[in-house]
């Protein structure tokens, strides 16, 4: 679900993935793989791609833990403190 509103919202402001992948200082095949659910940005990047993107990227963290709340990395060292 994350990489499927990540997608709309990039295309409806108009932004190619090549210009996420830049603005993100990332490769392009990295970005592809968050928009096609393959792999899932760090905290880092998430809190990058909303300012980008200008959203609340507490909306998608929500989402993206939802989707993938054990293999969620930075999820688990919230739950574990």
């Amino acid at each position: 679900m994350f990489n499927i509103r990540l997608n709309q919202t990039r295309k409806a402001k108009g932004y190619t993935a090549q210009q996420m992948a830049d603005k993100l200082t990332i490769g392009l095949r990295s970005y592809r793989l968050y928009e096609s659910g393959h792999r899932s940005p760090n905290l880092d990047t998430l809190v990058k791609i909303a300012i980008f993107l200008k959203f609340l990227w507490t909306t998608y963290f929500v989402v993206m833990i939802i989707q993938n709340p054990l293999e969620n990395e930075t999820f688990q060292k919230y739950v574990n403190r």
